[in-house]
C-alpha cells in the first residue's frame, strides 16, 4: 500500500541581506552562522533535527513548479532540502535534464490549472515509482522540508498501527480560497456569524482551538515543513538547521546574536 503525503506548511518570516563577499571562506561560514534575517532565528533555534542515520520509510518528493522558477525556487530546493529525498522529481511545463524536472502534458501552467496539473501529476508518479517508494510527498516550490523529522513523524506508532490497515492522506489546508464560505454557506445568519468569530488567517483560527501559537511559541521541535520559503531564505534555513550546529561553528553562533549583512549567495557544501 503506498501513501501520498502533503503536510501544511507554517509561513516564517521574509528575508533581506546585503552583500560583503570578500573575507575569506571560513571567517564567511562563521559570520553567516551570526545572521538573524528579521529575528527568524528564535524560531529556527526551536527546531531540532532528528536523527539522520534512518534510512527508512523511503520517500519520493515531488514538486510543482514552472519554468521561470527552475533556475531558483527549484534550484535551491534541489541544493537543500531535496538531497534528503530517496527521490526528487520536478514537474513542471517544461523538460529540463540538468534540473531533473518533466513535462506534464496538455495541463496549462497557470493557476487556475493547479488541480488538474496536480492529479497528472500524481498519475505521472503513480505510473512509474508505485512499487519503489514508502510515501510520495507533495510539495509546492517556495517550501522547505525538513526531511528528517517528517521520516520520524512517519515511524510514530500513529502512523504505523495505521499504514497497513487504511489508506492514509496526511496534511492539512493551508487557508480557505477567498470568498469560499459564500459559495457553501447558505445561511446568511451563519455566515455573517463565522466572519465575526474568525476574521483572521488560517494560524488565527487554530490559535483559538489550542493549535499553533507565534513569536517564541511558534515552532515546535520536531516541525517538518514550511510555506513561502524564497530560495535565499530556503538557504538560510538550511545552514541554520545544519551547517551552524556543527562544533565548529556553535561558539560564533552562541555568542553573537545581533544582525548582520551577508551575501545571499553564501551556500555551504
Amino acid at each position: 500500500m503506498r501513501r501520498w503525503l502533503c503536510l501544511a506548511a507554517v509561513a516564517l518570516i521574509a528575508i533581506h541581506v546585503n552583500a560583503h563577499a570578500s573575507m575569506p571562506k571560513h571567517n564567511r561560514r562563521r559570520d553567516a552562522c551570526t545572521e538573524d534575517y528579521q529575528q527568524s532565528n528564535v524560531a529556527l533555534n526551536l527546531i531540532q533535527v532528528s536523527s539522520s542515520d534512518v534510512v527508512l520509510p523511503r520517500i519520493l518528493c515531488f514538486v510543482n513548479t514552472i519554468s521561470p522558477n527552475h533556475a531558483t525556487k527549484a534550484q535551491a530546493i534541489k541544493d537543500t532540502w531535496g538531497k534528503r529525498c530517496d527521490k526528487l522529481v520536478f514537474l513542471s511545463n517544461v523538460t529540463d535534464n540538468t534540473l531533473g524536472a518533466v513535462a506534464i502534458a496538455d495541463v496549462p501552467s497557470d493557476h487556475s490549472h493547479l488541480w488538474q496539473k496536480h492529479k497528472a501529476s500524481m498519475q505521472y508518479i503513480w505510473n512509474l515509482y508505485r512499487h519503489d517508494f514508502d510515501w510520495f510527498y507533495k510539495a509546492d516550490d517556495d517550501a522547505y522540508v525538513i526531511m528528517e523529522n517528517l521520516r520520524a513523524y512517519l515511524r510514530s506508532p500513529e502512523i504505523v498501527m495505521q499504514q497497513d490497515v487504511v489508506p492514509l492522506q496526511l496534511g492539512h489546508r493551508f487557508r480557505l480560497t477567498d470568498n469560499l464560505t459564500e459559495y457553501y454557506v447558505r445561511d446568511k445568519h451563519l455566515l455573517e456569524e463565522y466572519q465575526q468569530r474568525w476574521p483572521h488567517w488560517f494560524n488565527m483560527y487554530h490559535q483559538g482551538i489550542g493549535g499553533i501559537q507565534w513569536k517564541e511559541n511558534c515552532c515546535a521541535p520536531d516541525s517538518i515543513a514550511f510555506h513561502y520559503v524564497g530560495p535565499d531564505y530556503m538557504r538560510h534555513i538550511e545552514r541554520q538547521l545544519y551547517d551552524c550546529r556543527k562544533d565548529e561553528f556553535k561558539g560564533a553562533v552562541d555568542s553573537v546574536r545581533g544582525v548582520y549583512h551577508f551575501a545571499d549567495d553564501i551556500v555551504f557544501s
